[in-house]
């Protein structure tokens, strides 16, 4: 009946609205501690489905031409601007270990990890930033 179908959709509605504000809470999370991290000239990027869900996280030295790249195939914001590249990827993978890949059952598009478990070095300097997130 209509009555049953308009309250469905409400309630989707409401999971997506939930889903999103999880969503913002762990990304302002990474941002603030992102912003204890040595600057440059990287930015980290993010992208979202039309219907708001997080979709893919980048890395780029040139935000606006990595916008135009992406024009008519993903719609990115910049997330996090003016890391060195280490830290740069730092951030990804934490938005990727926060969200996963879709490959193994969340969100992101992503196909390949940031940083790696077997370069021990910067995977232990990667955990100490994650640490409080």
């Amino acid at each position: 009946d209509v009555v049953n179908a308009g309250r469905k959709m409400a309630d989707a509605a409401d999971d997506l609205n939930d889903a999103r504000k999880a969503t913002d809470a762990t990304l302002d999370a990474i941002k603030r501690k992102a912003k204890e991290l040595p600057t440059g000239n990287n930015s980290v990027y993010v992208s979202y489905h039309a219907d708001g869900r997080l979709e893919y996280v980048g890395i780029t030295n040139d935000f606006n031409r990595r916008k135009k790249e992406w024009e008519g195939i993903r719609n990115i914001e910049e997330f996090v601007p003016g890391l060195d590249r280490r830290n740069a990827r730092f951030v990804e993978q934490a938005v990727i270990d926060k969200f996963g890949m879709s490959k193994l059952g969340g969100p992101l598009s992503n196909r390949i990890n940031s940083i790696g478990v077997r370069n021990k070095t910067v995977y232990a300097e990667y955990l100490d930033f994650i640490r409080d997130i």
